[in-house]
């Protein structure tokens, strides 16, 4: 088999004396237009790797916004909250204002269960709340009773429910003072049976002046 330079094509004779034409490797010509090419598109890597990093930081902002946002509303809270771990049941952040309700740090209160607090520890059992929001998802306590720090008894609403932060699931327990709430309802309930009371001896009144009228004159 022979070969015959052609000006960039080799053309090989096979046995039966016929040529085949061969690709010649690319010249420097070649190489310099496929460096430009490679030149052009690496600019709209760059942009899109701009893009994408814009993305990403756009994102992270609006994480941070959101997570500084929900930071506020946590410290500033009229309600007392605590933050469990699902898992374990334990502490893993209190609000500033259940700190003051109960009188009890947060130092005091983180790692602990609900029902190792002592304002809880003899009304809530911790096995308990978890089994119900395993169960339910929810968990609500009507008028809980519970002892302060300094020895004051208290009424609270207790709300807990759980809820997906991020890759784990957490609790998040509101505790809310009802003190002024019972007693507007104690008072409504005084006034009710008041004027119930009143009522009734207003009927006997005038039940007694009929059949005064009714009788006979002797």
């Amino acid at each position: 088999m022979k070969s015959d330079d052609n000006s960039g094509r080799h053309q090989i004779r096979d046995e039966g004396g016929l040529k085949k034409a061969q690709s010649a490797p690319p010249g420097k010509g070649a190489l310099i237009e496929q460096a430009n090419l490679r030149t052009d598109k690496a600019p709209q890597k760059t942009v899109k790797a701009n893009i994408r990093a814009k993305k990403t930081e756009t994102l992270n902002e609006a994480l941070g916004v959101s997570e500084s946002s929900y930071r506020r509303l946590f410290e500033t809270a009229k309600d007392g909250i605590l933050i469990l771990d699902a898992d374990t049941g334990r502490v893993t952040d209190v609000n500033p204002f259940l700190t003051e309700l109960l009188g009890f740090s947060r130092e005091e209160t983180v790692g602990k269960t609900v029902g190792e607090l002592s304002p809880f520890k003899d009304v809530v059992a911790n096995q308990d709340i978890l089994e119900r929001l395993q169960k339910d998802g929810y968990v609500r306590y009507h008028n809980l009773p519970l002892e302060t720090k300094d020895g004051r008894q208290i009424a609270v609403e207790f709300v807990s429910n759980v809820y997906q932060a991020g890759d784990k699931k957490v609790i998040q327990c509101n505790i809310r003072d009802i003190a002024e709430r019972k007693q507007a309802e104690e008072i409504h309930a005084r006034l009710v049976m008041g004027r119930g009371a009143g009522l009734r001896d207003h009927r006997h009144h005038r039940h007694q002046g009929h059949d005064s009228l009714c009788q006979p004159d002797v």
